[in-house]
Formats: C-alpha cells, structure tokens, sequence
C-alpha cells in the first residue's frame, strides 16, 4: 500500500477527494529502481501502470533514442495499461526512482468501490494522454521526425 499524500501531488491524483485518494493508494505497491536500472520493457508482457514517486527516468525507443523525459508526479506505462498491448518504449531509471505500481485491473476494481474515482482516474489518463500527443505533433512538426 502507499500512502495516500505520496500520490496527492502527482497527475493520477487531480480532482479526487481525499476518501477518493485513500481509496487509489490502498491499490498501489512501492517499488524502487536504481540508477540506470530498467523500471519497464516492451518484452515484459505486464500492463502495469507507474507513478513516479520520486526520481528521473528516460523513456526510450527501439532504437534506445530518448522519447521523453519523466520526473516525479508523473506516469510511465499508461498506454499499455490502458489497452493491454505490448508496450511501445522502455523505461529507466536516470536517478534513483521509488514508483507506485497498480496493476492493470485497478478500474474494474474502482468501478466496483468507486465509480465516481474511477471516471476520475480515467478522465486524469486521458488528460496525460492528450499531452504525451500534443507533445508529439509538436515533435513531428518540428521536423524532429
């Protein structure tokens, strides 16, 4: 379990009530990372969804070039998570990382305690989504492509 004002400064915690909140951290795991250490891999086969805690990592493409750059507050794996598909980049740890891990069931599971925190969690997804391909447009209108 992790504690709930870990995860009330991150992105997956925007708009939901401290009951709420409780709820979510209840579901979440602490796992660590060092430096260098691969937080996550295509080849994994796992749709887990991770909340930087603390720490930096890189998200890298097949050809090990850097696609982003995470800081704490923010998710790795949510497109995997959220579709149940291989996931499309890795994740390593730049400095030290402590995630919160939830499992890829975790809204079927809200949905049945909370739905309101579960359309919640979702719309927070969708939001990060939408900024990961704004991001991306801008990217690929840069000629970055």
């Amino acid at each position: 379990m992790i504690s709930s004002d870990r995860l009330k400064s991150t992105v997956l915690a925007k708009g939901l009530s401290e009951a709420q909140l409780a709820t979510l951290a209840a579901h979440g795991k602490e796992r660590k990372f060092a430096a260098g250490e691969t937080i996550l891999q295509p080849e994994d086969g796992a749709f887990t969804l991770l909340v930087l805690l603390e720490g930096d990592c890189d998200v890298l493409g097949v050809m090990d070039d850097q696609i982003n750059h995470l800081h704490a507050g923010m998710l790795v794996g949510e497109v995997a998570f959220l579709d149940h598909q291989t996931r499309s980049a890795k994740a390593v740890a730049k400095t030290q990382c402590v995630v919160a891990a939830f499992d890829d069931d975790l809204i079927a599971r809200l949905r049945k305690e909370d739905s309101e925190a579960a359309t919640q969690l979702l719309l927070n997804l969708i939001g990060v989504l939408c900024t990961k391909l704004r991001q991306a447009t801008r990217w690929i209108d840069a000629g970055h492509v």
